[in-house]
């Protein structure tokens, strides 16, 4: 992903307006799969569409529709994270975020935490498609090759070009990172915060896959403050998939005026002739509800009643 916007994972939605030297010494433990090769067993959709992750053989694929996140279902905090991805079509955009929240930040799609870029053929001069590493939306970190901002840059290109597959190896202890790709170290960093937290790979607007993802993890050592964890998930769940108004009632006008726009639920401000209200088809009792919104026009003063389901 390009450092730009993410979209705080909704229980519901209304309208939107490697090598580094480990100075434990410790033994490290074996390296262990977190994908069966099966299904998405050990991973949370968080707020893409059911078949935006969908699994074939020993891969799992990944639309790009919409923007997006799939996470592990536990945090991690020192290891070594090994995957194999490539692009299926040219100038393609993905990532692997390490030490990440569950639920997206606010108002974007994307989650708080260190993103491992995952580009294909795109060059720029704050960015490139070889492995760039930096903190995204609040979390934070102090690049290696930097170029004086928080990014931090590859030392070689050795990412291959679409459809070919690459390998990166990304070593993640006490807060100290780097990535190597195709088997040599070119990015590092060091000092994130957080430093514990969730692994996710990011789904941004074209196909990608992903396969012989592994695991290693390190000791932990001494306990860290509340600040360098991640936020722990606590079973909220996405209303909206970003695609289309699955799971919401719907009527002609809801059609017209109510529109899925990527990761965003639009509405065009127009009341229509029927219920203009979009309801969700499921029910519920007691809850916690998390919506980002914003006014997408110039907003106007006015009285608006609290309408309940009865009308």
């Amino acid at each position: 992903m390009n450092q730009h916007m993410p979209f705080r994972y909704a229980v519901a939605l209304v309208i939107l307006g490697l090598g580094i030297s480990s100075g434990s010494g410790a033994q490290e433990g074996p390296f262990r799969s977190l994908f069966n090769g099966h299904d998405l067993t050990g991973w949370v959709n968080v707020n893409c569409a059911p078949d935006t992750w969908q699994t074939s053989g020993s891969v799992i694929h990944c639309t790009g529709i919409p923007i997006g996140m799939l996470r592990t279902e536990r945090m991690y905090r020192n290891f070594i994270l090994e995957v194999e991805w490539r692009h299926l079509k040219p100038e393609g955009n993905a990532g692997v975020f390490v030490w990440a929240d569950p639920l997206p930040a606010r108002g974007q799609p994307f989650v708080r935490g260190v993103e491992v870029q995952v580009l294909d053929g795109r060059e720029g001069d704050w960015f490139t498609s070889d492995g760039d590493i930096f903190p995204v939306h609040g979390a934070k970190m102090i690049p290696i090759n930097g170029r004086g901002g928080d990014r931090a840059f590859p030392t070689e290109k050795r990412v291959r070009p679409s459809p070919e597959w690459n390998h990166y190896r990304i070593h993640c202890e006490d807060g100290a990172i780097s990535l190597a790709v195709n088997g040599s170290v070119v990015t590092r960093g060091q000092s994130a915060s957080p430093r514990k937290g969730y692994i996710c790979l990011e789904s941004e607007g074209s196909p990608a896959e992903f396969r012989n993802i592994r695991i290693r993890e390190l000791p932990a050592g001494k306990a860290l403050p509340v600040d360098d964890i991640a936020i722990s998930a606590e079973g909220y769940r996405p209303l909206f998939n970003g695609v289309n108004l699955d799971g919401w009632v719907t009527n002609t006008d809801t059609a017209k005026h109510w529109k899925s726009a990527d990761w965003i639920l639009d509405h065009d401000g127009e009341r229509g002739v029927a219920d203009p209200h979009l309801w969700s088809k499921e029910s519920f009792g007691d809850f916690q509800l998390i919506v980002d919104w914003r006014w997408s026009g110039k907003p106007t003063d006015a009285d608006l009643p609290v309408v309940l389901p009865t009308g």
